[in-house]
């Protein structure tokens, strides 16, 4: 067994232990780019508990690849993670966005404003 296989299996396990908890590591990651607002939403914590998932079997099939196949059978499947890794919060926007307008409401407060101190419409000038 290779340390890249126990990496990835830990990575697996990790997922499936935030997920039994309720508490799916990517909201970590999603919470930079969603509204505080947001967070306690049923909607925020169903999107994520999909995406971590969707991490946990990636990171499985991952740690069986390290351990039983080639290198450049790893590598390619190093490199879907990858770009998966980059995709992953464009797809927590976009299947949220789904959700919303199948319950009626508004996708638009996935429009707000993201990083740290950025201001909304209607909010005083900053003295910065």
């Amino acid at each position: 067994m290779s340390i890249g296989s126990l990496i990835l299996g830990s990575l697996a396990l990790i997922s499936l232990v935030s997920l039994l908890l309720k508490r799916p590591w990517t909201t970590l990651v999603a919470r930079r780019s969603v509204p505080p607002e947001v967070w306690s939403t049923d909607l925020f914590l169903e999107t994520n508990m999909i995406i971590t998932g969707a991490w946990a079997v990636l990171f499985f099939v991952a740690a069986l690849l390290a351990s039983y196949a080639s290198g450049w059978v790893n590598l390619a499947f190093g490199a879907l993670l990858a770009i998966l890794g980059f995709g992953s919060g464009r797809f927590g926007t976009w299947y949220a966005a789904r959700r919303l307008e199948a319950m009626g409401l508004s996708p638009d407060v996935l429009d707000a404003p993201s990083e740290p101190g950025a201001s909304e419409p209607g909010d005083p000038p900053s003295d910065s």
